[in-house]
This record gives structure tokens, sequence and C-alpha cells, in this order.
């Protein structure tokens, strides 16, 4: 999808709210990004002078799910009884919503690379 950096990050930053714990700073949303980037419209590849931003959404979003699932490494249940914190709730959360973007992700080819 030809979509700028700066709106990309806003688009992550949005559907993963990165802003709650455990939170991802944007330095690594954009690093993630760069990760993610693809043909754009035109089929022209990264490496191409011509080449306008595309980025694959959804995978970034998976990698930022995925990133802070990391983050949420040391979050463990404790307590007992009715005072139980069941705390790695949060990373299987975050796992479970990597897995969901990964899923929508759709398979880009450039144009004229599969023959009808």
């Amino acid at each position: 999808m030809q979509i700028s950096l700066v709106d990309a990050v806003a688009y992550v930053r949005a559907e993963c709210a990165i802003d709650a714990l455990p939170a991802v700073e944007e330095s690594h949303v954009e690093t993630l990004l760069a990760r993610c980037r693809m043909p754009d419209d035109e089929g022209r590849l990264v490496d191409d002078a011509a080449w306008e931003e595309s980025y694959d959404l959804d995978q970034a979003c998976a990698l930022v799910w995925e990133h802070r699932a990391g983050l949420a490494f040391n979050q463990f249940d404790v307590g007992a009884g009715p005072n139980r914190q069941t705390r790695s709730q949060i990373a299987e959360h975050c796992r479970a919503q990597a897995q969901r973007y990964r899923a929508r992700r759709a398979a880009s080819f450039p144009p004229g690379m599969i023959e009808a």
C-alpha cells in the first residue's frame, strides 16, 4: 500500500496502541516498518530510485505485537485465590494480536510477475 512513513507510523500507532503497556518506542516502529517495505503500486522495488513508499501495514502490526510480547517476557502470574494476578495474559494477548495481523496479510506480487 502506497503510504508515507509518517502516515504508516500513525497507522501502526493507532492499530497497536503503542503507548499502552508494554509500550513500544516510535523509533522501534520505524525500524520495524523498514522491514515491511514492499513494491509500490507500479511494481517498482524498494531499491528503485523511483520507488514510492509502500509498506505492508499488517506485517508491521504483527511485528509490533511480537515486539510487545517480547517486552512482556517478565510478566508472570502471582498470588493465590481471589488475589491472583494473571499478568502472563499480557504476552499471550500480544502473541494473539500478532497472529491476527499475520492472518490478514495478503500476498503481494509486482505487476507482470504472475502470468494468467
